[in-house]
């Protein structure tokens, strides 16, 4: 019986570091494109730029609110968890924010966005040192 080993094919395994890498850059890439298409959609949906700093204020308050109960979960659970279930949240959010076309959508999309936040920074660097 044959043992699979990456030494067989020439190819070493994939460093964590390198996962955890391009996952932050794809998820850096996904707000890029946020922060470029987000006045402009909100705006075509509602007409009124009121209602961008309104979805601006909504991620940033659950981002604010979701900090010290995802530290403090992370500590308890580990921080890998929190840590793959952040990105999931982002790249839920991010494909609600492409598929939305009305407001009430892309306000609701804010906090959900910004609560998948927060495992981003100091999880990062402390679940990979």
């Amino acid at each position: 019986m044959c043992k699979f080993t990456y030494a067989a094919f020439g190819v070493r395994p994939i460093s964590p570091l390198f996962i955890l890498s391009l996952s932050a850059t794809l998820l850096m890439i996904g707000v890029g494109m946020i922060v470029a298409l987000l006045p402009q959609k909100v705006h075509s949906a509602t007409g009124s730029f009121e209602a961008v700093g309104m979805v601006a204020s909504t991620f940033a308050l659950a981002y604010l609110l979701a900090q010290l109960p995802v530290g403090i979960l992370a500590d308890r659970f580990g921080g890998k968890l929190f840590l793959v279930l952040g990105y999931f949240i982002c790249t839920v959010a991010g494909f609600v924010f492409v598929w939305a076309d009305t407001a009430p959508m892309i306000i609701l999309d804010g906090p959900f966005r910004g609560s998948g936040k927060p495992r981003s920074g100091r999880l990062d660097r402390r679940c990979y040192r």
